[in-house]
């Protein structure tokens, strides 16, 4: 159950006049470009509010354009919402930082299809082709600018592993770290190929835990070349705070604003810094 003061943020929203260009302007960049054929990447929306303003975070639309025109995106690598987003107020003249996650898209799996083939024929990658693919963010009455992001073909080792994941496109769902068989798959490919771009988001749904051994583990590899480099130094902040001191966390959480600076990532550690402060006074 809401509690009463969100609730009624809610209500106020569903009778305000929607936001346009005047109230709100949304600025978009890609995370990571050029990507390979496969690859998960992000790109990251400024919002920066032009009067004092609240906006449903989750609510906004991600268009792909691969070459065919406008496409709605929903990223099938997420798990399904269960809670209630609030509006996140937004000052006049500040920004706010979302990122959001382009990987994989959802199909019918064939009809005759059973267990691991039937949840590998449910999704597939968003990037199947070489090329230069256009996004852009969609909210209320407000469009974001277009983003370019090129995707080439791998090669060497990169081609290897992909001819592998090509037929295993559900290793990196949000069941992924979940199935046994898949976890099996994943973790061989793991121990063979390492933190590899096409594993990172693997690697996040399988070791999850803030227990010692996962922060050990997670910490031994190099994701810097991922688009999710950010976040995994989040995570790493957050989870090493729960095994150290405050002036580790302080640390941590600095490294990564000054690390990523315009990242998502850098604007929960500022306030997860923020909430350090507060606790010690």
């Amino acid at each position: 159950m809401l509690p009463a003061s969100a609730l009624a943020l809610v209500s106020l929203l569903q009778v305000a006049a929607a936001p346009g260009p005047a109230d709100l302007r949304v600025r978009l960049s890609a995370v990571k470009t050029p990507i390979l054929i496969g690859e998960f990447t992000k790109v990251r929306a400024e919002w920066i509010a032009r009067r004092p303003i609240a906006v449903l975070v989750g609510a906004e639309t991600i268009l792909v354009d691969a070459g065919r025109g406008w496409i709605e995106h929903a990223e099938a690598s997420l798990p399904e919402e269960t809670t209630v987003s609030l509006p996140t107020p937004i000052a006049a003249g500040t920004r706010y930082v979302t990122e959001s996650v382009l990987g994989l898209v959802p199909r019918v799996a064939p009809a005759d299809s059973i267990g691991l083939e039937a949840l590998h024929g449910s999704v597939a990658f968003l990037f199947d082709h070489p090329g230069t693919y256009r996004v852009k963010l969609r909210y209320e009455g407000v469009e974001s600018n277009a983003v370019a992001i090129r995707v080439v073909a791998p090669e060497g080792v990169d081609a290897v592993l992909f001819r592998t994941l090509a037929g295993w496109p559900g290793l990196c769902a949000s069941y992924g770290g979940a199935d046994e068989e898949l976890v099996a798959q994943g973790d061989a490919l793991v121990d063979a190929y390492g933190a590899h771009v096409y594993l990172v988001p693997y690697i996040h749904r399988r070791h999850r835990s803030q227990r010692r051994p996962t922060f050990d583990l997670r910490s031994s590899l190099d994701v810097r070349a991922s688009a999710f480099a950010a976040d995994e130094l989040l995570w790493r902040a957050e989870a090493g705070a729960t095994h150290f001191d405050a002036t580790w966390a302080r640390q941590a959480f600095r490294l990564v604003i000054e690390t990523y600076p315009a990242s998502a990532a850098a604007q929960e550690a500022a306030a997860r810094l923020k909430d350090l402060d507060e606790t010690a006074h």
